[in-house]
């Protein structure tokens, strides 16, 4: 960041202060008496970064207005990464405070409006905040003193800092994690019982189902025997009354056959006779029959006789049919009726012992083995009468449909217990997956807390390298401007991990500490420090060129050695290549060595300009 511009009103002994087309390379002498506004400057510039200043506490910023006046106000211009900016801020006796922050080629637009608002925007933009600015780019009119080695600035300075936060939020994670992790244990162990008191037992609920596969196929079999005993008694009791009718045609087929024979062979065989062998005795005899019980019979008749053979021949062939298809008939009747016998053949086994009636019931109990047996003969030999067989069948049927009410009270008792078990099973099956979540959620935490755990130490780790490598750029980058500050009386410095120094003296040949030198070396040496932690500051940010302002930094110092530091400060970093002076006086020699000269008088309000019109030296001279 490079100061640009600087305009202030009532800021501190400053009713006006106008400083337009500040150099940005090389060095800027404030000069002046005491008491003459030459800290103002600096102050006003930290004002007007940061909303208060080093000397004057943030509860005191009224202290910042100009006596007696109502409000004070600042704007000031500058660049980071070759942008310009426009900063402007005001604060009243009221204690109201404002700010806006713009582009300088926009400034009605602002990026930012709002004390706060503008604080967190320049933070973004500077890549530092007031600690940070204190210990590295403003030094105040103080003595120059070791920066805090764990200071926050420093730590922002090393690199270390956003490693600490990062750290600090990971323990805090981990101190946070601690209830949840135990949380987590509580909740599994807690669904692991609720789990066992569930007490779901390994193959249960498949010995069930298997059951209920039995059951069913044993009420299917059940079902399919009814119905088909059923069906079977109706098919006897239909088709042996048929069997019996069937029977008695047969026998009436029978006797007309057998009758059709004789007569056919009776009257066959006197046809034969009387008409080929008359001679004969017996064809005579057949003929006299025949006159004798048939009254007019004639010679002539005989042909009648051979005709009456072949009638009684066809009515013979005719009874053979008719008797061949009733014994068809009575074969497929007696077939459809014995099904009956194959039905109760097809039923589950017996006991050998017949059963008593039942006491509460008009259905006869299932029939034993011998009882079965002699039915089953019976009707598979369409002997046993109708209703006999009905009866039987009744009783088998009876037992069949005790067997289904079992089967079916068994069925539904499966069913409960297997919705039960299904829904036991199921609550299991919920609680386990809810274990198993907090189980990997509990893990998962865990590997979280070793990792952040393993993060911390990693970070640590990282900080104290950040940390040797800081302070091993800060001792080269201070051992490197020391000969100059010193005219090379001492040029090696030692610092701890406590930026505590010690310094190689030429003369002396060994390390020297602070107190063995005089209070200018010293104030040299820290000097030379500070401004390697600034260089170091303004590398880490990345925001380019930088300011530094020196408020008197050269008080103890005397002419020559005032005069080797100015000489030593031109050109020793290209980062830091704003550099602000402050000193009561330069010499005419010392003035050649700045890029712009400002002249406090403490009898003057404003710059440039004063009070009562009274001049101010604003001179510039060539640039570094």
């Amino acid at each position: 960041m490079i100061i640009t511009s600087i305009k202030a009103t009532n800021v501190l002994q400053y009713a006006s202060l106008d400083i337009p087309e500040l150099p940005e390379q090389g060095l800027i002498a404030i000069s002046g008496f005491n008491e003459s506004g030459k800290s103002a400057v600096g102050e006003t510039i930290c004002f007007a970064l940061f909303g208060r200043t080093f000397s004057i506490m943030e509860g005191e910023l009224d202290k910042i207005i100009r006596w007696g006046m109502p409000e004070c106000s600042v704007t000031l211009g500058f660049r980071v990464a070759e942008i310009d900016y426009v900063l402007w801020r005001l604060l009243d006796t009221e204690g109201n405070h404002s700010a806006s922050l713009s582009l300088a080629q926009d400034p009605e637009q602002a990026m930012a409006r709002g004390a706060n608002a503008v604080a967190n925007t320049l933070v973004t933009i500077l890549g530092y905040e007031f600690e940070e600015f204190i210990e590295s780019f403003y030094l105040a009119q103080r003595e120059i003193s070791t920066p805090h080695p764990h200071s926050q600035a420093i730590k922002v300075m090393a690199g270390v800092a956003p490693l600490e936060c990062v750290s600090a939020e990971f323990k805090a994670d981990i101190e946070s994690q601690g209830d949840e992790l135990q949380r987590f244990l509580v909740d599994i162990d807690s669904t692991r019982k609720d789990i066992v008191a569930l007490d779901i037992q390994a193959g249960k609920l498949q010995d069930l189902e298997q059951q209920q596969a039995d059951v069913q196929q044993t009420h299917a079999s059940y079902t399919g025997w009814l119905h088909d005993l059923r069906q079977s008694l109706e098919s006897y009791s239909k088709h042996v009354p048929l069997i019996h009718h069937a029977n008695s045609r047969w026998r009436v087929a029978i006797m007309v056959g057998f009758l059709s024979l004789l007569i056919a062979v009776v009257t066959g065989a006197s046809w034969g006779l009387m008409s080929y062998a008359s001679e004969l005795p017996l064809s005579v005899r057949v003929h006299e029959l025949f006159q004798q019980y048939l009254p007019g019979w004639q010679v002539s008749h005989i042909d009648w006789v051979g005709f009456a053979a072949v009638a009684f021949t066809v009515i013979l062939l005719l009874s053979w049919l008719r008797v061949a298809s009733l014994n068809k008939r009575i074969t497929h009747l007696q077939a459809e009726a014995a099904a009956l016998a194959d039905s109760l053949a097809r039923l589950p086994a017996r006991s050998t012992e017949a059963h008593a009636e039942a006491v509460e019931s008009p259905v006869k109990l299932r029939p034993g083995q011998a009882e079965y047996a002699a039915a089953h003969a019976g009707i598979a030999a369409i002997s046993t009468p109708v209703a006999d067989a009905r009866e039987y069948s009744v009783r088998e049927t009876g037992w069949l449909e005790q067997q289904l009410g079992d089967t079916d009270s068994r069925l539904a008792e499966l069913a409960k217990d297997i919705a039960h078990e299904r829904a036991l099973l199921e609550q299991s099956n919920k609680l386990t997956v809810i274990a198993e979540s907090a189980e990997e959620k509990h893990a998962a935490l865990l590997h979280r807390t070793d990792c952040e755990r393993k993060a911390i130490e990693l970070l640590a780790s990282a900080s104290v390298h950040l940390a040797n490598n800081f302070n091993r750029e800060v001792r080269e980058l201070a051992a490197n401007s020391l000969p100059q500050f010193t005219e090379s009386r001492y040029e090696y410095l030692q610092i701890d991990e406590d930026l505590n120094v010690r310094v190689f003296s030429n003369e002396k040949k060994d390390f020297m500490s602070l107190e063995e030198v005089s209070s200018g070396t010293q104030r040299q040496i820290m000097l030379a420090l500070r401004l390697a932690l600034s260089h170091e500051l303004s590398v880490r940010t990345g925001k380019g060129r930088q300011f530094v302002f020196l408020d008197e930094p050269f008080a103890f110092f005397d002419a020559v050695r005032t005069s080797s530091s100015l000489n030593a400060l031109t050109g020793l970093d290209e980062q830091l290549s704003q550099i602000w002076v402050v000193a009561q006086s330069f010499t005419e020699e010392q003035q050649g060595a700045f890029a712009m000269m400002i002249d406090c008088n403490r009898n003057l309000e404003s710059v440039p300009g004063g009070y009562m019109n009274a001049p101010v030296s604003l001179q510039p001279t060539a640039a570094l």
